[in-house]
Formats: structure tokens, sequence, C-alpha cells
């Protein structure tokens, strides 16, 4: 959690008096020190809320931590319960010594009149060889990755990707080379400026992907679907279909041969619900989720049966005509990525897995095959 001080001036949503001790800050402090381990610990915290002169200064507790850390680079593994708690002595002041048995934080730390709050040491790394770029419409995905795992992730409205919104996610990381995945031409020129001169290669059909391509004009297959399918093929097998819920839905199909022969595009789901609002005059915009039933008690709950049953149709029917069109008598891998894949995946047997990570993963595996190994570079004379 996050501490922050309450101006009394100023209106906040919190109610003060249930933020007193015994309430709310009381609750939440001491359930996530018993559920870490540090129980013994949980004195020296609560001295922070009991204290006359803290108390008024300090009562408001919000959980944003994830999004705090998100935005600064440290990922969904630091998302978790806090490992140390750091105090300071109620009566020694803003310059007091940390209490006994606290280690004091080196850095990621938050002082508030005084006090240190909460330390996440378990941070991830801020250097790695390669450094992944998804560049899609909606956002731009930036990943520091190794060989073999994603090491710490972030994300961009792809609509502020600029030199200034650059500079700040990608502050602190260091790589060595980077991979640039892009279906927004004007965005990928814009990453490719800001990153200079360091050593940088875009995905497309002429590069290694570790599938074959099948396909009459390779140079016209979205950098994103080429990354999808090099992973599903090599984690899934072949034949495999990757469906992508994003502002489209793509089905891409990789043969038995392990090539990449094709694929179906069709409208998106969020596309189609926002269509009908803003081509009618009395149906309302959605937010998208599991319909209570297929016959809607509601013009909502009717759009949103329509919207969810019937995609799941579309998608079922496509994949039907796809593993018709492929023949033979191995049953068809498919695997879902993209915004609502865990919503249409949940009522599709048909659908063996969802990796909202898909994409990246296949930028990871496409790095490694493309980028020779600090092994290579440092002895190239050596033989394997």
């Amino acid at each position: 959690f996050i501490l922050v001080r309450w101006d009394p001036k100023k209106e906040h949503p919190a109610n003060p008096d249930r933020m007193r001790p015994g309430g709310l800050f009381h609750e939440c402090v001491q359930g996530e020190l018993e559920h870490s381990g540090h129980t013994g610990h949980r004195h020296p915290v609560l001295d922070l809320f009991t204290d006359k002169k803290g108390q008024d200064q300090i009562v408001c507790l919000q959980g944003v931590l994830t999004h705090h850390l998100t935005e600064r680079g440290r990922g969904a593994q630091t998302a978790g319960t806090p490992e140390k708690v750091h105090g300071r002595d109620a009566n020694a002041g803003a310059g007091g010594a940390a209490s006994a048995g606290w280690r004091a934080p080196a850095q990621r730390r938050l002082d508030l009149a005084g006090w240190s709050c909460l330390e996440c040491p378990t941070m991830p790394p801020s250097e790695a060889e390669f450094l992944l770029i998804d560049n899609s419409n909606s956002f731009t995905k930036f990943a520091l990755s190794t060989r073999t795992e994603l090491l710490a992730t972030r994300k961009l409205a792809t609509s502020e990707v600029d030199p200034k919104n650059l500079a700040r996610v990608l502050r602190g990381w260091r790589f060595q080379s980077v991979l640039l995945c892009s279906v927004v031409p004007e965005k990928a020129d814009a990453l490719a400026s800001f990153l200079g001169d360091q050593p940088l290669l875009r995905v497309s059909s002429k590069i290694e992907l570790g599938v074959g391509i099948d396909y009459p004009k390779p140079q016209t297959i979205g950098a994103d679907r080429l990354a999808n399918a090099a992973y599903a093929a090599a984690c899934y097998g072949a034949p495999v279909v990757v469906v992508d819920f994003g502002t489209a839905v793509s089905f891409d199909v990789i043969s038995r041969a392990r090539q990449y022969v094709g694929g179906v595009i069709a409208p998106g789901l969020a596309a189609m619900t926002d269509y009908l609002h803003q081509r009618t005059a009395l149906l309302p915009r959605i937010s998208l989720l599991e319909p209570p039933a297929a016959i809607g008690k509601s013009t909502r709950k009717a759009m949103l049966a329509g919207a969810v049953h019937g995609y799941r149709g579309l998608v079922r029917q496509i994949l039907v005509e796809i593993a018709k069109e492929l023949g033979g008598r191995r049953k068809l891998s498919v695997v879902a990525t993209g915004g609502y894949a865990e919503l249409i995946a949940a009522g599709m047997p048909e659908i063996q897995a969802v990796r909202p990570d898909l994409t990246l993963q296949g930028l990871r595996m496409i790095a490694g095959l493309n980028f020779p190994s600090p092994e290579r570079i440092k002895h190239p004379g050596r033989r394997r």
C-alpha cells in the first residue's frame, strides 16, 4: 500500500472517522502483516497510526500500489504483499533512528512526515539483453527479456507514443538490442528514431521466425500476427490457430508443415457493440461481461447476450471452417490472446489456452533467433 497525507482543508472521499485507530488502517495493516509472516513486527508499524500527531496527518490508505509500480516499470511481480515494513520510533521525531529489528529500505520508499512507508525489495531487473516492443493500435507494450523469459513489462497508450513519454516509460532500463513489432507505421518510425543507434530489428517476413510462410504477399502480414504464429507453433505444435481478440479479431493459421498459411480478420467485439451505440438512437454503450442469460430482460442484457453469445458463435464457426480446410485427423490446437480472450474463451471448449503475453513471448523467441548470443559474440570462432 501507499500512504498519503490528507489535507483537512480539502475534501476527500474517505471518511476520516473510519480511519482512526482500531478502524480501517489497523485492519489493513494488521491483515497484511499477518499474511506476509511479519506478525511479530506489527506493533511498531501501528504506532504510526496511534500517534496523536500522526493520525491527523495520515488518514488515507490507498490501494494503488499495482498502478504506482507498473507506471515505474516494476511490473506485476511486485503487486503482491510487501516483504518488509519500516517504521520509526514515534518519540524520535523526523530524524529518529529506525526501530530495533527493522531494516531501512535502501531505495523505492516513500517518506511522509518523517515516516518511512512500505518497501518492495523484490524488484524486476532493470537490465536485460533485449527490449521487446509490441506497438499495436491501442497500446504499446515494452518488455525487458532474456532469451528464456520476460523480466519486466510496461505499457503506454499508442496515441501517447512520443519522445517525452518514451523517455518516461523506458527510464532506468538498460538493454543491448531492440526487437520492434509494429502495426502502426507512424509510431514505429517514432520509436526507432527515439532509440537512435541502438541495435534494432523490425519483425517482418524477411527475418527468422521459426516457422515458414506460405502466403502470396508475405510482406502484408502484420508483424504481431507473425509473432503470435511463431510462438504458438513452438509451444502448442502444428496445426494451430491463434485467435487474437484485439481492435479486430484475427485468426492466424499454421499448417501441419509448420507454415503460416493465412488467416481470417473480423470486426472486434468492442467495435461491433460501439457501432450499435453510435448508429442507433436508443441502444446504449455497454460494458462487456458474461451475460446472465441468453434471453435478455432489459435492453442492456439483450445487447450483452447478443454480443457475447453471438461472438462465440462467430469464432466457433470460423474455427470449424478452418479445420475443414486444413483437413487431416490431428486435432486443431487453438490458443487465444487479446483483450476479450478470457471472456469469450470461458464459454468455448474449442480454445485450449489463453495467453495474454503471447505476442511478447513470440517476440522473445524471435529475438533469440535473430540476435547473436553474447556467447557467440565473445567467441565467434568457437564451435558449438
